[in-house]
């Protein structure tokens, strides 16, 4: 019969561009880009623009970085993190595959139910710290999943999952210098509070 024939091709055609759109669906799926993975820095304050710095570092490898902070710095850096708000650092959190925490325990206790199953790692680099060491590890310790010591002096004080990693250095704007060193060396110390910073014992 020609006409159950014509309709039998007609379905055959259907069918063949059901299996191509199949596989050129699959296809875009499975060899798409993979997806950067995405990292949330945020602090009240970014001392000595610690945060910012590590931001950087991460983007110049690839990593797809938001640099977030309450409050501008007190030294009006040219480049420093975003000054945001509460409910944008939610937003972000909400995207984020990793969250890096800094410096302080006040804005983790406004934010702590939104980092609930997130990643976080936490920075250990203040004096904040140094001054309230058993409170913040009792915050963070249950709830971390990485901590970082920025410090040597921080090591082994009972952070969960420790590791050590220094601030970062901008290398393409710091570049050494080949000027002769003579004796006696002289070092200077710029501290942006002497009493804090320990100028007297240096």
């Amino acid at each position: 019969n020609p006409d159950s024939m014509h309709l039998s091709r007609i379905n055959e055609n259907k069918n063949q561009k059901n299996l191509i759109e199949r596989e050129v669906m699959l296809s875009r799926h499975f060899n798409r880009e993979p997806r950067k993975m995405r990292v949330l820095n945020i602090c009240d304050n970014d001392w000595a623009n610690f945060s910012y710095e590590n931001a950087k570092a991460l983007k110049s490898v690839g990593v797809e970085v938001v640099c977030l902070k309450l409050k501008p710095h007190q030294f009006n850096y040219p480049e420093q993190g975003k000054v945001s708000s509460i409910h944008e650092i939610i937003r972000e959190i909400k995207s984020a595959d990793y969250v890096q925490y800094f410096f302080s325990i006040s804005l983790y206790k406004i934010l702590e139910r939104y980092l609930r199953g997130k990643r976080l790692i936490v920075w250990y680099a203040s004096s904040d710290f140094r001054a309230n060491k058993e409170e913040y590890l009792r915050t963070f310790n249950p709830v971390v999943y990485k901590s970082v010591i920025a410090l040597g002096e921080f090591s082994n004080l009972g952070a969960k999952n420790e590791h050590y990693i220094v601030g970062a250095v901008d290398t393409d704007s710091i570049l050494p210098s080949n000027k002769d060193v003579l004796i006696p060396y002289q070092i200077a110390h710029y501290p942006s509070n002497p009493e804090v910073k320990g100028t007297s014992d240096i």
